[in-house]
């Protein structure tokens, strides 16, 4: 599935950023083997829907309630609202419960359009490399983002919390989308970063060049290695991708990355 290509300006504010350093060169994306060979086969990454994430608390918001008459109705008149808007906001106003179902469902539709890819700037945490790699037996695919920047626009660095972030919705409804870059302090770990695709969930092509090194697990059988470097081989799209290794260390709890 084809997302909109970005336009001359936000292509040059990527290859700014990414030259500047307000964006990192390289991502790491966890998979397991089989997802790696299915993303060899065609180059198809998946953009997730918020609700498909493993944390449930993951992409909660608390949203405000204390709304005024004049931000409902405006947003009202932006829905196309058959009637007086004033008259409607009114109604609402009265009825609280039905308002936070309203505004609820709102929130939850904007979210609902919304694609989400899912990536790490590093790519020897032990954690991630059992939660998301099969148990160290999968592997991590490196990416190089200044090779395809339509594809990574806007890589975003998310934030670890205790609360969930607030959001005016019926005056700033763009925070929905900030709120999806938030997350419980816990998983600070992963070092994420996310780029959302605005109405495109599901699989989106990359371009095969921006794929750089794949790393394979400490765990990751010779068979598994054998398959991958196979796939590689069988389509020159990927003659330009390397092999490499995460290896315990022999003294301290952390991985070492080597080349195979």
């Amino acid at each position: 599935m084809a997302y909109p290509t970005i336009t001359h300006r936000q292509r040059m504010l990527m290859m700014k950023g990414i030259e500047n350093g307000s964006f990192p060169k390289k991502l790491y994306k966890y998979r397991t083997t089989e997802q790696a060979l299915m993303f060899l086969d065609n180059s198809n990454a998946y953009f997730a829907k918020s609700k498909e994430f493993n944390d449930p608390f993951d992409c909660k918001m608390h949203i405000e309630t204390n709304v005024t008459i004049e931000a409902l109705a405006n947003w009202l008149k932006q829905q196309n609202y058959k009637g007086d808007v004033y008259e409607g906001a009114r109604k609402r106003l009265f009825d609280s419960v039905k308002l936070h179902e309203i505004t609820q469902e709102a929130v939850e539709h904007t979210i609902d359009t919304l694609g989400i890819f899912c990536c790490s700037i590093v790519c020897d945490s032990i954690l991630m490399w059992a939660h998301y790699a099969h148990n160290h037996e999968g592997v991590c695919l490196e990416f190089d983002i200044s090779e395809d920047v339509d594809f990574f626009c806007f890589p975003k660095k998310v934030e670890y919390d205790m609360e969930y972030p607030s959001i005016d919705y019926y005056t700033h409804s763009e925070e929905v989308t900030n709120a999806l870059f938030h997350k419980y302090k816990a998983w600070k770990y992963e070092k994420e970063y996310r780029i959302i695709k605005l109405g495109f969930s599901g699989l989106h092509q990359m371009n095969p060049l921006a794929l750089k090194n794949i790393i394979v697990g400490c765990k990751t059988s010779d068979s598994d290695l054998h398959r991958l470097r196979e796939k590689v081989q069988q389509n020159n799209v990927w003659n330009h991708v390397g092999f490499k290794r995460v290896v315990m260390d022999s003294r301290e709890y952390k991985l070492q990355v080597s080349n195979v």
